[in-house]
């Protein structure tokens, strides 16, 4: 498979399109520049990860946490998800007329009573499991917005790869539930703030 385009970046991941098909790859960064002091140093991706978020590797921990969803998410998540050599693919969302779908962020305020239907839904699974995707609904960023028609939208989980304790271990009160779910309940609510038109 050829790599072609870049369609999105984060802090530690760039995401390509694969030429000829319709999926895309998130391939992990090999170096991250930081300031401390004044001072701008380039470190190495996989040493910052292991010390700030005890992996070497998002991709190979993300692709666990896909797979170990609920299987009420189903719909909610890409068709196809696959780890192949620490590289994860996943299927590329269509809306009705055949484009791509785009995200939250991109989209910005949304006015689809189905589209916010299926986000309650899927903070209820969520909630209901002791599941709490910190990063899922932070910059609007991880989630897709599918088309299904003109009336149906529905959200699709690209990014779920902050789970609990592990995102943020410096954060020692996460390791409580208690407090996972309180971060994970502001952070919706701020999401919902930004993009929901009433």
């Amino acid at each position: 498979m050829k790599i072609g385009d870049k369609i999105g970046e984060g802090r530690y991941r760039q995401c390509f399109a694969v030429s000829g098909t319709n999926l895309c790859v998130k391939k992990p960064k090999e170096r991250l520049r930081k300031t401390y002091f004044g001072f701008q140093m380039s470190l190495s991706m996989k040493l910052y990860t292991f010390f700030k978020f005890l992996t070497t590797n998002f991709n190979q921990r993300e692709y666990q946490i896909f797979c170990s969803l609920p299987a009420e998410l189903k719909d909610y998540l890409p068709d196809i998800i696959k780890l192949v050599d620490n590289l994860l693919f996943l299927q590329r969302p269509k809306d009705f007329d055949g484009a791509y779908s785009t995200t939250v962020q991109k989209m910005g305020a949304i006015n689809n009573a189905s589209f916010w239907e299926h986000i309650d839904r899927i903070v209820d699974v969520l909630v209901k499991n002791n599941l709490f995707l910190l990063d899922t609904f932070y910059f609007g960023n991880n989630i897709i917005v599918q088309r299904i028609s003109r009336e149906e939208w529905r959200p699709v989980l690209v990014d779920v790869k902050r789970l609990g304790f592990y995102t943020y271990p410096l954060q020692l009160h996460l390791v409580f539930k208690s407090q996972q779910r309180r971060k994970f309940l502001r952070r919706l609510q701020r999401f919902k703030n930004f993009f929901k038109v009433e």
